[in-house]
């Protein structure tokens, strides 16, 4: 592998100009080249820069989408996961995944049997492959969780989300100027306003988990006010749920380690009161208020999702045979419910989409799948306050959000363990950390 940090600095830099020359062009050949000098990188280069350009990817995805290429992210899972099927076998750990490994393929196999028993085994079923790559990087990045670097795979991830957030201002910009119309939600370079607005949310959160000083106030304010143009109602919630959860960690945490910080939680809400002052005294509240209101006057609470949801529960319990077995992944294109512009709409909740698309026998399946994904990263000390914040967040918004057959999900699920891992700010400084991810060692040393 590539290790030395000068080559890496060159080859990253060039990789961006690559990118920003196939967005401005968006021609379909060139956005191919572009996309395997970024696979050249993600396969040659060390574990933290692979798993970097992956996550940098993910808000970027669709950055070739008007040139007819709209697989830059996808691919990159695939070219992962065979990177980390090779050193697997070579260093000879592939059997150390053997039972994770063989109920992923069951559960493909099972899923696309009952996909061709429903004919829905089709040219579009192979996109659902990108997925099925996502939960192989997840069983076998277990034997690299120790090598990571969180707080380069945060920087990696938050500047793609700022790198795309700056592509799509401009692309905005070049299309209506300031003129922009009151439907539009911005969605960065992702495809759903409301995948991008967890993003924001994830990053938000992390960056109290990477940094300990006034960074971790500045990037998620950043990352909050590039957020917030998503013009998403479940963006609020997500914020409110948020600021509740970090909260409570502080308290906890505090509680453990005394409340001499405590004047940095202060610190950070009197900076948010003058951020919002900031906004107000230059309009740009006012821009947010008017398209929130407008949002919120012109569809129901729920944006339809307890419509869509009370149609699949009633689907669910009254057809034994998707009860028992489920209709695969590609659910929705054998129920065809319509709704707003689309002919075949999801759930909008992840855990319906489990059980709709596996039924009863694949969810168990299912389910074994994620018991011995976890307990692959047992050995790690995974479990602690930040892992939990963060997957709280997740597992709540799932009950508004159809993530089952989205490729970022298990790489969004990977990213929240690489972020929370035990605090490695202080690394030499501590012998153990507990569940809060702090010693007595620890504790004296962040009160010096």
């Amino acid at each position: 592998m590539i290790t030395n940090k000068y080559f890496k600095y060159v080859y990253i830099l060039s990789l961006l100009a690559f990118l920003f020359a196939g967005f401005l062009v968006q021609n379909f050949y060139f956005s191919i080249i572009c996309s395997i000098y970024c696979y050249v990188g993600i396969l040659f280069f060390d574990n933290n820069v692979s798993y970097g350009l992956v996550f940098m990817l993910m808000p970027l995805s669709g950055i070739f989408d008007e040139s007819g290429f709209g697989y830059l992210f996808n691919l990159s899972i695939w070219i992962l996961a065979i990177k980390l099927i090779i050193i697997s076998i070579f260093s000879k750990k592939i059997f150390n995944f053997i039972w994770p490994i063989t109920i992923l393929l069951l559960l493909i196999v099972y899923d696309v049997s009952i996909a061709t028993f429903n004919d829905l085994f089709t040219i579009s079923y192979f996109s659902n492959f990108s997925v099925w790559f996502g939960y192989l990087v997840l069983v076998l990045s277990s034997d690299h969780y120790k090598s990571i670097n969180k707080r380069k795979i945060f920087l990696y991830s938050f500047f793609g989300f700022i790198y795309g957030a700056i592509l799509a201002a401009i692309q905005v910009y070049n299309k209506w100027g300031f003129n922009i119309p009151q439907m539009y939600r911005f969605i960065g370079l992702f495809r759903d306003p409301n995948y991008f607005a967890l993003l924001g949310i994830v990053l938000t959160v992390s960056s109290f988990f990477v940094y300990d000083d006034f960074r971790k106030y500045l990037l998620s304010l950043t990352i909050v006010l590039i957020s917030i143009f998503s013009i998403s109602k479940m963006f609020i919630f997500m914020i409110v749920i948020s600021a509740l959860i970090i909260i409570l960690r502080y308290l906890i945490i505090y509680s453990k380690t005394g409340f001499n910080g405590i004047y940095k939680f202060v610190f950070a809400i009197l900076t948010f009161f003058v951020l919002i002052f900031i906004l107000n005294i230059t309009g740009i509240m006012d821009t947010i208020v008017s398209k929130y209101a407008f949002r919120f006057e012109s569809y129901d609470l729920t944006t339809g999702r307890d419509y869509l949801q009370g149609q699949y529960i009633n689907i669910f319990f009254s057809d034994l045979r998707t009860f028992m077995f489920g209709k695969s992944l590609n659910y929705n294109l054998y129920y065809m419910i319509p709704y707003a512009d689309s002919e075949a709409m999801v759930a909008h909740n992840t855990y319906l989409d489990v059980l709709i698309s596996f039924g009863i026998f694949g969810t168990i399946i299912y389910i074994s799948l994620i018991y011995f994904i976890l307990k692959g990263y047992s050995k790690n000390k995974f479990l602690n306050i930040n892992f939990i914040s963060l997957i709280s967040i997740l597992l709540i918004v799932l009950f508004a959000l159809s993530y089952l057959k989205a490729d970022n999900f298990m790489i969004e699920v990977l990213f929240i363990l690489f972020v929370s891992k035990q605090n490695d700010m202080y690394e030499g400084c501590y012998e153990y950390k507990d569940l809060y991810g702090y010693s007595q060692k620890n504790k004296l040393y962040s009160q010096r």
